[in-house]
């Protein structure tokens, strides 16, 4: 029976992608099924054996650590199984993303519009070593085989992990909507548009930038509020007085933060890439969990999770990207729409404490027991 069956949750380094893909399911499942151990943390795993030898299962997202799957390859010899979850391509990183460092598989070089020499990634500087990149990307498969479950947030991605690991499940980011919820703030004549994230979208921001610095041209009462990486050399050119920048907080704090940053419009830009290709709609999801329209490109995640004019919007190209942002600046009644669609369809199917049933799916899957969750 699926109840005898313990599954110890062993955490990584703490970050967004921790919380919602390992820290935040395992309290979920704690609260609500016998299969859960608990969840530890630390590279050594000798201090942990105890919490092991308690479980059936190892649930983990250190597919890169030689050491670890060494251990746990003794530990499936004595019968015990080995879980991953991954949420990204290690394998085609954009090389402006600070990942690259430790995953880039080829050197590169970058130039300005100009022709400028920016900078480059060059063997055996800064970091950047070739040999030891493309270990790690050997190590990863050999994680891929080796465990009995893989679990991903993508199709896209799912299908990529398929050609190494026998048994694939797609298990989508979910959002805690007891701390996901609309904070009552008093509204004002400004419309805040609200954008987070971290270096590695730089050339996201490249879609967008054109049309936004338009916006605030066109529309004085409108402020940009950017959370994490500010990309200074694009934000130059934009008016000073009417950006907020928001530091990044701890990712426990991080929902409450951006409750109280009282957003009207939030931005999802992605670059057609085959990296964003395994993305997922979360930027989507937090906005919409909070109420607050969204305008994404017609890309990837977002064309697959949103309904074009009912639960956001998605642009193709700039003069789309001007033409939905003016809309909802001009349309309160618009944005309250939109924004309460896009949360009724957070509530129907990205809801955490809803979900519980493809965990165990998945976790019974990797005991080798299908079960179909209806």
């Amino acid at each position: 029976m699926i109840a005898a069956r313990k599954v110890l949750i062993y955490e990584g380094q703490r970050s967004g992608c921790w919380w919602y893909r390992m820290h935040q399911p395992a309290k979920a499942l704690q609260e609500t099924n016998d299969m859960f151990v608990g969840y530890t943390t630390g590279l050594d795993p000798e201090p942990m054996q105890t919490w092991v030898d308690k479980a059936d299962a190892i649930y983990s997202m250190m597919l890169e650590n030689e050491k670890f799957l060494d251990w746990m390859a003794d530990e499936q010899k004595n019968g015990r199984k080995m879980f991953f979850d991954y949420d990204d391509d290690p394998f085609n990183v954009s090389p402006f993303n600070p990942a690259y460092e430790k995953r880039g598989l080829k050197e590169v070089s970058f130039t300005g519009e100009d022709g400028k020499f920016l900078g480059e990634w060059r063997d055996g500087h800064g970091g950047f070593n070739l040999k030891e990149n493309e270990a790690r990307a050997e190590t990863f498969i050999r994680a891929l085989k080796q465990c009995d479950l893989m679990t991903t947030p993508s199709k896209y991605l799912a299908d990529k992990f398929s050609k190494y690991s026998r048994n694939v499940k797609v298990i989508k980011n979910m959002i805690d909507l007891r701390v996901w919820k609309p904070l009552p703030l008093l509204k004002d004549d400004k419309v805040r548009i609200i954008y987070q994230g971290g270096w590695s979208h730089y050339k996201d921001w490249q879609i967008i930038k054109r049309p936004l610095k338009k916006i605030m041209e066109k529309h004085k009462n409108v402020i940009l509020i950017i959370m994490g990486q500010t990309y200074e050399g694009i934000l130059k050119e934009f008016p000073q007085d009417r950006i907020e920048r928001v530091d990044w907080v701890d990712v426990e704090a991080y929902p409450f933060l951006f409750r109280s940053l009282n957003g009207d419009i939030g931005l999802c830009p992605l670059e057609k890439s085959e990296f964003n290709l395994c993305k997922s709609e979360l930027k989507w999801q937090e906005y919409g969990a909070l109420e607050i329209p969204a305008v994404c490109s017609n890309f990837g995640p977002y064309q697959i999770a949103v309904d074009h004019e009912s639960t956001g919007f998605l642009a193709d190209n700039e003069d789309e990207w001007f033409e939905y942002l003016n809309a909802l600046i001009l349309g309160k009644n618009l944005r309250a729409e939109i924004g309460k669609q896009a949360r009724c369809r957070i509530e129907n199917y990205y809801d955490l404490h809803r979900s519980q049933g493809l965990y165990v799916d998945a976790f019974r899957s990797g005991f080798g027991v299908e079960l179909a969750v209806a």
